[in-house]
């Protein structure tokens, strides 16, 4: 393991007691877990700016490792950014002196995640995949709304006016099945705030004409939900659930 890679698992690690105080087989409950993050960052103020920056990976890391307990992890850190008088951070940036520990998180959040979703190697499958479903809940619940998050979600579909990358073969692949996760878990604000450039007719054409086989069963299955009325996103939970029962 690179060294950079045992720093930030390690950084990860360290948040492994307030997420998963038992067991990383049950899902982090939100209350509890926000109420203990909040105990640390007010008993130690000091260690509140490397918190908003070490949550980011950590949601990367439950979106690759228990991709279930994406949604238990954000809401946990919805509830920890919505806790009153956490302390400020004054040593991040000087054109944000006493910045909020929200807004720090939030500026973590969007550059972690788009370095991520950007063009993907095949090396990086995983967590390509892990982070398009980390978007598509995250902009669900108002957590994280950014242009690479939907242009990644329309270059997989291969939007011919939005194709930027090009991808061929396992990449296309890869893109596609990103694309899948984000419309199972973030599709019901775009198809109703977006109507033209993410209209249901156009999205099942572009999922008609996808052709990579063993992946089948997702787009069928993605296909089936975004036919329901009314659309309502599937949870990280009812995502891998769902998928397991139609044996993909």
């Amino acid at each position: 393991m690179a060294d950079t890679d045992t720093y930030e698992y390690a950084q990860i690690a360290r948040l492994f007691p307030f997420f998963y105080p038992s067991s990383q087989s049950t899902p982090p409950d939100p209350p509890s877990t926000a109420a203990r993050l909040a105990r640390h960052i007010q008993a130690t103020p000091i260690a509140t700016a490397s918190l908003a920056i070490n949550l980011p990976p950590f949601l990367l890391y439950t979106s690759t490792t228990h991709p279930a307990h994406t949604d238990h992890t954000l809401h946990s850190i919805k509830l920890l950014l919505d806790t009153p008088s956490l302390p400020l951070i004054n040593n991040w940036d000087s054109s944000r002196p006493n910045a909020t520990f929200a807004e720090m998180f939030h500026v973590a959040f969007r550059d972690d995640f788009n370095n991520t979703i950007g063009e993907i190697e095949f090396a990086e499958r995983d967590s390509y995949i892990a982070v398009s479903l980390l978007g598509a809940r995250a902009r669900s619940m108002g957590m994280l709304n950014t242009p690479e998050i939907v242009g990644s979600l329309a270059e997989g579909l291969g939007f011919p006016d939005e194709v930027l990358y090009h991808y061929q073969g396992d990449v296309a692949e890869i893109a596609a099945v990103g694309s899948c996760l984000q419309l199972l878990g973030g599709a019901s604000s775009l198809v109703q705030d977006q109507p033209e450039r993410f209209a249901k007719d156009k999205i099942l054409a572009a999922l008609d004409s996808l052709q990579f086989s063993q992946n089948d069963v997702l787009i069928k299955f993605t296909k089936s939900h975004l036919q329901k009325e009314p659309l309502v996103d599937l949870t990280s939970e009812e995502i891998v659930d769902s998928l397991k029962t139609v044996g993909y």
